[in-house]
């Protein structure tokens, strides 16, 4: 059982640095403005892309953990994602900030995904039902204090160390995740609709 939590936890963490991630950036959008010389129109794309990028993150994510592994495509995705939140602060001008916060929300939408799939496959009866609920209220905490987080450490510093908190963070959750989560058996015999995921990421 303790095994248990100490992967929920695992996973929880890695799910809450995204949620982190996603809405650091909302109070810096001035600063970063003034920093990059950019119009109101522009730099609105740090967040618009990110949260595009994060929708078609998420389809492929159950296949390929189904094929590859849960436990590998959440070190992968980790590894990428804090790969791209440490090059985020040094963009030079807004089409590379705006580029690895694609990056960043492509591969870190399957880590919500992941972290979600495993606790609900780890956990029976009331025990998953407590467990959603302690998911739900870590990931909220995220979303909710990211700016409030954002904000207060551009105050401090500037935008750019803001980002480069995100990196630490997720740096602990691959560490975390490569010892506690649990081997699954990958199922290559697992169909994935290729085509109407092409054309899913063109209409968004």
């Amino acid at each position: 059982n303790r095994v248990r939590w100490i992967s929920f936890w695992a996973s929880a963490f890695a799910a809450w640095g995204y949620c982190l991630s996603v809405t650091v950036a909302n109070a810096m959008l001035p600063q970063i403005q003034g920093d990059l010389s950019a119009s109101l129109d522009q730099v609105s794309w740090i967040i618009t892309a990110s949260i595009v990028a994060g929708a078609m993150g998420i389809p492929p994510t159950p296949w390929l953990a189904a094929r590859y592994g849960l436990k590998n495509v959440m070190l992968f995705t980790l590894v990428v994602f804090t790969f791209s939140s440490t090059m985020l602060p040094f963009s030079q001008n807004l089409g590379d900030v705006v580029f690895w916060r694609v990056v960043q929300a492509l591969f870190g939408a399957p880590i919500l995904v992941l972290s979600q799939s495993l606790t609900v496959s780890i956990f029976r009866g009331k025990q998953r039902g407590m467990a959603m609920a302690v998911w739900s209220v870590a990931l909220t905490t995220g979303w909710s204090f990211g700016p409030a987080i954002g904000a207060y450490i551009a105050d401090l510093a500037n935008w750019r160390m803001a980002f480069l908190t995100v990196g630490p963070i997720s740096l602990l959750a691959i560490v975390l995740c490569w010892y506690f989560l649990p081997h699954d058996k990958p199922d290559k015999a697992l169909d994935f609709d290729w085509f109407g995921f092409g054309s899913l990421s063109v209409g968004l």
